[in-house]
């Protein structure tokens, strides 16, 4: 049995903005374990500022 995992493309959303937020995610990979919260609430900060954005149209 194969234990390696190759990555998951995700598919795009529609929204660039959250596209690109989403892809920071990528990087996860190349970074030491401990600077992965940090990453993860950058792109979390910046989803819910898109969201905002929604709501105030």
């Amino acid at each position: 049995m194969d234990t390696e995992r190759s990555p998951a493309t995700p598919a795009g959303t529609g929204d660039a903005r959250v596209d690109q937020a989403i892809e920071e995610l990528a990087a996860l990979d190349e970074l030491p374990l401990a600077e992965h919260p940090h990453v993860l609430e950058a792109v979390h900060e910046r989803l819910r500022e898109i969201l905002g954005e929604l709501g105030e149209r």
